[in-house]
């Protein structure tokens, strides 16, 4: 009987061994954020702008979440959006 009791405690403590735990180190994915993978722009000429033209393109982005992609269209310098941007 005694060696039975020693066995199951000797059992039970090699059965619990301390796991270390490692922090993420991984940043945590923003589901709300469509993350711009890909911009193409280019310039149309328009005589009702001051500088002659005006740029237009289209951007891709991304859902990290879901690998939703889509296909966005932009006017004007000023909307143009760079990779790695969150839309």
């Amino acid at each position: 009987m005694k060696r039975i009791i020693v066995s199951i405690s000797i059992i039970a403590m090699t059965a619990c061994n301390k796991q270390d735990i490692q922090p993420n180190s991984e940043p945590a994915e923003d589901c709300n954020c469509d993350r711009v993978v890909e911009v193409q722009s280019f310039n149309v000429v328009d005589s009702n702008s001051p500088n002659g033209y005006v740029t237009q393109g289209n951007y891709t982005t991304v859902n990290d979440c879901t690998n939703f992609q889509q296909v966005w269209y932009f006017t004007g310098a000023s909307n143009q959006p760079t990779e790695g941007d969150c839309k």
